[in-house]
């Protein structure tokens, strides 16, 4: 997870530290004073520790933040290995609520939350058996969310030990709200063809139209370029 600047607060960077038991950790850094503000956030039980945390994203207000985490004793019943949880937190960086933002209990991953430029919504993707696909809820029901973009179905991944949901749809909201660009996994032809990392990208409106496949390839992120009005 890179450095994040808290909306609304221009001396604040987020940032993802260890524990002494090896547990990622949130906080907050004042880059003018140096003063750190860990997170006080529950440790979580049966959790797969590599999972927490790994991506986040701070509401347009910086009073919010989505993240990923391992699922745990927390969320009694829900089946993702992964999920999302939106976090409150107070100007003074206490953070005052925590909350699961579950779509699908039945799906085996939901990852990579972020929030829309309205704050509003979440793009989110999951992984469901051996499909991947992109989904946009509004930030206080997951359960309506829609699909974003074709789905993703990667077969011979599924068939594999350690597989990820890395290899299926990683999305991107444009600065605007009314795009999304999406890391799809080449998949089969590319483990046969010993080219792992190249990935494809698709760009479409985030209401389903004008889907495409662009003449790229990448094999790491990208993102949206933020022009002035």
């Amino acid at each position: 997870m890179p450095l994040l600047w808290r909306p609304g607060h221009p001396d604040e960077l987020l940032y993802r530290g260890l524990t002494d038991d090896g547990r990622n950790r949130l906080g907050l850094v004042n880059v003018t004073t140096g003063a750190l503000l860990p997170f006080d956030l529950p440790s979580e039980l049966s959790a797969p520790l590599k999972f927490d945390f790994e991506v986040a994203s701070w509401s347009p207000d910086g009073r919010r933040l989505v993240v990923t985490v391992g699922s745990s004793m927390s969320t009694s019943g829900v089946a993702p290995a992964e999920i999302l949880k939106i976090l409150d937190v107070a100007d003074d960086g206490s953070v005052t609520g925590i909350r699961p933002f579950v779509h699908d209990p039945a799906a085996d991953y939901e990852y990579f939350g972020t929030f829309t430029p309205d704050g509003t919504g979440i793009l989110f993707a999951s992984q469901a058996g051996c499909v991947y696909q992109a989904w946009l809820a509004p930030v206080d029901d997951p359960t309506a969310a829609v699909a974003v973009g074709e789905p993703v179905d990667h077969p011979m991944q599924c068939a594999m030990v350690n597989t990820s949901p890395w290899f299926g749809i990683i999305p991107w909201i444009s600065p605007d709200g009314t795009r999304m660009v999406a890391i799809t996994s080449e998949g089969d032809a590319n483990l046969a063809g010993g080219h792992a990392g190249e990935d494809t990208v698709r760009l479409g409106g985030v209401d389903g139209t004008d889907g495409a496949l662009l003449d790229l390839t990448t094999s790491g992120g990208l993102s949206w370029q933020r022009v002035a009005p």
